[in-house]
């Protein structure tokens, strides 16, 4: 398989995106439930998954910073996909935020992406401290496009 037949980055793609956020000094915590197969999804759902996954790290190695901790929690079942992302916030006694780190996508423009498969992205900080993302989609077979 060639290089410009590489299939977009989905959702088996996030073990390898975390890999490299841990690498960058994230401590992060990659739960994977149900079955993929559960839920066919288009490329366009699945990197969409991806790029929440992508953006809610980076804004945690931007806002919290190296050595703060997120959690992901991927669950596929028949009907749904659910994903939940959390950090911690900021890692006292270190600086942050950090500068210069990102994709510059923006949850506000993912959210509009999400709402285009049906689905929703709901986001924000949590009461005691660091943020959250969510998104739920339903399955294709679920909807009207």
């Amino acid at each position: 398989e060639s290089a410009d037949m590489a299939p977009m980055p989905g959702i088996d793609s996030i073990p390898d995106l975390v890999t490299s956020f841990r690498a960058a000094g994230l401590m992060v915590d990659l739960t994977l439930k149900g079955h993929p197969g559960d839920l066919e999804g288009s490329q366009g759902r699945e990197l969409a998954v991806f790029r929440i996954v992508q953006e809610a790290l980076t804004n945690t190695l931007r806002y919290a910073g190296p050595g703060s901790t997120a959690s992901i929690t991927i669950d596929q079942r028949a009907g749904s996909l659910d994903v939940r992302i959390s950090d911690d916030g900021v890692v006292h006694g270190r600086s942050a935020p950090m500068v210069g780190v990102g994709a510059g996508q923006g949850l506000v423009g993912l959210a509009e992406r999400i709402r285009v498969f049906g689905g929703e992205l709901d986001f924000g900080p949590k009461p005691r401290g660091g943020w959250y993302v969510h998104a739920t989609l339903p399955d294709e077979g679920e909807q009207n496009v």
